[in-house]
């Protein structure tokens, strides 16, 4: 999961650093994919990997007071989480009214997925008793479909110099040009933003291997 950082102003080398971390990520990822596609090509599906594959999740999830508003309450929940076995696990999200899960690494074997949902479960049920506690929900959902522009707002980002780094260099990267939405349907719905508050109206939960 994210950490935070200290600082949220860079150097030139600290981008190119950066640029050589991806870039070796990615070289590594594809001869992953070629020693998988030479194993198959040479029929040795049966021979046991000397590393074997690990798997965890990430559920991002959202904050509702009593009238399925969005609740900004993910600093103080934190804070009060701070005593629990799983607080090392559970992260703020993008705007305060996000919050991330994260699981323990595991081992892929047989029995992965009750292992993935029996932790899944066990961090739900702590954030939800500690949600509860300060009169709010959590809700599993893609967007909310309370969510207004005036909740979009960089007063609703979460208090932390990573995510304050993250806005000033997306609009560094654009020159400082607005990112717009714009979604043509049924319905149509367009937005413009100075900002990254926008990644907050998404949430999903993610299988990292």
């Amino acid at each position: 999961m994210g950490q935070e950082i200290t600082h949220r102003h860079f150097k030139k080398n600290d981008f190119e650093i950066f640029r050589n971390k991806i870039n070796s990520e990615l070289q590594w990822v594809s001869n992953w994919f070629k020693q998988k596609e030479q194993s198959l090509s040479q029929n040795n599906l049966s021979q046991k990997s000397h590393h074997p594959l690990s798997i965890g999740f990430e559920l991002e999830s959202c904050f509702i007071d009593q009238n399925a508003q969005p609740a900004c309450i993910n600093d103080e929940f934190i804070q009060r989480l701070k005593d629990s076995p799983f607080s090392p696990q559970i992260t703020k999200e993008l705007a305060q009214f996000n919050i991330e899960l994260n699981s323990s690494v595991f081992t892929i074997n047989r029995h992965i997925l009750r292992d993935l949902e029996d932790e899944l479960n066990k961090l739900w049920s702590e954030c939800e008793t500690i949600a509860n506690n300060m009169g709010c929900s959590q809700i599993m959902i893609g967007s909310l479909p309370s969510l207004q522009e005036q909740h979009l707002k960089l007063d609703n980002m979460s208090q932390m110099t990573r995510y304050k780094a993250l806005n000033e260099q997306v609009l560094r990267s654009r020159k400082g040009r607005a990112i717009e939405l714009d979604i043509q349907g049924a319905e149509t719905l367009k937005s413009v933003h100075q900002d990254v508050m926008l990644e907050s109206t998404a949430t999903s939960f993610q299988l990292h291997f």
